[in-house]
């Protein structure tokens, strides 16, 4: 250095770098420059620049392709170690499954904003050009894995299943498919936009999406297919344009502040033992909310907590919106139900629930707070046996108006289905109210019993026929199921509709007829 005065000059110097540094060769550590491989297409760049990669895994930057781009094989076949792809502005016309397979720790980050393709600039897209109804992206037994920032659509042809996460060979050792992350990444139109299980034999579980936008027109936005996809998480986002929203055949899931909006049913659950829970959704222009078919004896339990959804129902001759077949509990909560508009009897989409379960136990409904589309809900929406608890819930009238919901506990709509003369050791299903519905006669019939007897357990039933029902006394039915009248002989009730209450009395182990009319 040369002083002068207060000045300080620095003579200009010369820059080298070494030849192995990353601006004029592809290696440096663990980073690969994907340009700088040899391949005839950018599909078989990055599979050389991956390749290249040492054991212990590493970064394989492909940001260096730009626009509409080829792929034409398997980047990730045979690959185990832990490799990250980088990508940008590049949009990869796939021809063929990406499948990973046996490994963990895999990254795809790409540079898209979630949402609308192409509204929001620059994206890395993985266009389908493989055969119809083919798979974008398969994990098979990959765990611990994070894909993020990137769209899947389709190209020249449909897509069948978008990411699709199972074990297409038997798991062994820790090779299964468990907590992996997806975030800010959108599916267009695709029969299944994520289909997680189908060959699982081990848990195929705590999957996370985060901002993930599925776009119809498709079947299923997630497809749950087995009872091993269980804890699927999925977290904002929105799934839109599909029959059904979330499908779950068997597993569980919880969604929580997801966007649901023009799908035919939004959840639609088949069977499962673990909990669902479906919190702050926004549901709009959807046939039905939420749908548990299948009349069964699982303990099947579902929260629905802070949601808001407006029935539009027209789509379904059956008018259910909220529909639960199980031997469980759903607990409602908070939910707005109806947006301010009367879906009742009388209005152009009239909306009902199908609420309970012919099995022993019924079903169990818990409704706290909810804002419901009509002020008579629980008269229109219980069909079989389920115990309800409702309280602090209102509905809207005919009139537009809102108004509280009378607050109800174990009211009960138990059915039996009796026949034409003698019925004898009629089955009771055990409920808080011990309230059950005849229904079924004919003609004149008689009780002569039931079964379930417990010391001062009390039921009432109610003849909702206009046959003539007969209590009989100390016949028929077997012993410690026969009803005592307590007037020495047979009571016939007036013809047309009657209510009859019984007592069991443990030490003489029969029914007794406390009052009629």
């Amino acid at each position: 250095m040369i002083r002068r005065g207060c000045l300080l000059f620095i003579p200009a110097m010369l820059i080298v770098f070494p030849a192995n540094s990353q601006t004029t060769n592809s290696r440096q550590d663990n980073i690969r420059i994907c340009t700088q491989f040899g391949g005839s297409d950018a599909g078989a760049k990055i599979a050389a620049c991956i390749a290249d990669l040492p054991s212990t895994g590493g970064i394989a930057d492909a940001r260096g392709f730009d626009g509409t781009q080829t792929v034409t094989r398997n980047l990730f076949a045979g690959i185990t170690k832990p490799v990250t792809v980088l990508l940008c502005a590049s949009s990869l016309h796939v021809t063929v499954t990406q499948t990973m397979a046996a490994t963990n720790n895999q990254r795809i980050i790409g540079c898209s904003s979630a949402g609308a393709v192409g509204v929001y600039g620059i994206q890395t897209t993985f266009v389908w050009d493989g055969p119809n109804g083919g798979t974008v992206i398969l994990l098979d037994r990959v765990r611990d894995s994070v894909f993020e920032n990137f769209a899947i659509i389709p190209g020249t042809a449909s897509i069948g299943i978008g990411i699709r996460i199972d074990h297409v060979s038997a798991p062994s050792g820790g090779t299964l498919s468990t907590n992996n992350r997806f975030r800010q990444i959108t599916i267009g139109p695709a029969t299944t936009g994520v289909q997680i299980g189908n060959n699982s034999t081990q848990n195929n579980a705590e999957h996370e999406f985060e901002d993930v936008y599925i776009e119809g027109p498709g079947t299923y936005g997630y497809f749950l297919n087995d009872a091993q996809s269980k804890l699927t998480r999925i977290t904002h986002g929105s799934i839109g344009f599909c029959t059904y929203g979330v499908y779950m055949n068997a597993g569980s899931f919880s969604a929580l502040n997801v966007n649901m909006t023009h799908n035919g049913t939004d959840f639609h659950v088949e069977n499962t033992v673990d909990v669902i829970n479906i919190i702050g959704a926004q549901s709009e222009v959807a046939g039905r909310f939420f749908d548990m078919p299948n009349n069964t004896g699982a303990g099947l339990v579902v929260n629905l907590i802070g949601n808001r959804a407006s029935p539009n129902i027209g789509v379904n001759a059956d008018t259910y919106y909220i529909r639960y077949r199980a031997s469980g509990v759903l607990t409602m909560i908070g939910n707005d139900f109806n947006d301010g508009v009367f879906s009742g009897a009388g209005s152009m989409y009239p909306a009902t629930l199908n609420l309970g379960t012919f099995f022993t136990g019924g079903s169990t409904i818990i409704s706290r707070g909810n804002k419901w589309w009509r002020d008579d809900i629980w008269k229109v929406g219980v069909l079989s046996e389920a115990d309800i608890s409702s309280e602090a819930d209102v509905g809207i009238d005919s009139k537009g108006y809102q108004t509280k919901i009378q607050t109800i506990h174990g009211t009960q709509n138990g059915a039996l289905t009796l026949a034409k003369g003698p019925n004898n050791d009629i089955a009771l299903t055990p409920n808080i109210s011990g309230f059950y519905r005849i229904s079924g006669p004919t003609g004149a019939f008689s009780i002569s019993g039931f079964t379930r007897g417990q010391a001062g357990y009390s039921i009432r039933v109610f003849n909702t026929t206009a046959q003539q029902m007969t209590v009989k006394n100390l016949a028929g039915s077997a012993a410690a199921n026969q009803i005592q009248t307590l007037t020495g002989t047979d009571v016939v009730l007036r013809a047309g509709t009657s209510v009859a209450e019984f007592l069991y009395d443990a030490q003489l182990q029969k029914w007794l007829l406390v009052s009629s009319n």
